[in-house]
C-alpha cells in the first residue's frame, strides 16, 4: 500500500489551477436527461487521490445515492487532466482530494 497525503507540503495543482478545473468542469458536464426529467440537482462530494505523476488514481462518492449524478459525477472526475502532483519533502506523493460538484438546473 502507497501513503496518500491529505496535507503535503504543497498540493496537487490542476491545470490551468483553480479556474482551470472550474472551466473543465464547465465544459465536461454532460446532465444526464433522466436527472433533467426529474429536476434533480444537487451536491455530489468525489473523493478521490492524485498519483505522483498528477493522475486521478482513484475516486469515490462520500455517502451519496442521487442515481446518474452520481454517474456523471465520477465520469468527469475520471476525466479531469493531469495535475501538476503534490510534494512532501521535496517529493511528488499521492494525495487525497474532496471535490464537490454542484448539479443545478436553470429555469425553463
Amino acid at each position: 500500500d502507497q501513503i496518500v497525503y491529505a496535507n503535503p507540503d504543497k498540493a496537487a495543482v490542476p491545470q490551468g489551477g483553480e479556474q482551470g478545473l472550474l472551466q473543465f468542469l464547465a465544459d465536461e458536464l454532460q446532465y444526464p436527461k433522466d436527472a433533467m426529467q426529474e429536476r434533480l440537482q444537487g451536491k455530489i462530494m468525489v473523493q478521490f487521490t492524485v498519483d505522483e505523476e498528477g493522475y486521478i488514481a482513484t475516486g469515490y462518492l462520500n455517502a451519496s445515492d442521487a442515481g446518474s449524478l452520481d454517474f456523471e459525477a465520477l465520469r468527469m472526475v475520471g476525466n479531469i487532466p493531469p495535475m501538476q502532483p503534490a510534494i512532501y519533502k521535496g517529493e511528488a506523493v499521492r494525495c487525497a482530494w474532496l471535490l464537490p460538484i454542484i448539479f443545478r438546473l436553470t429555469r425553463d
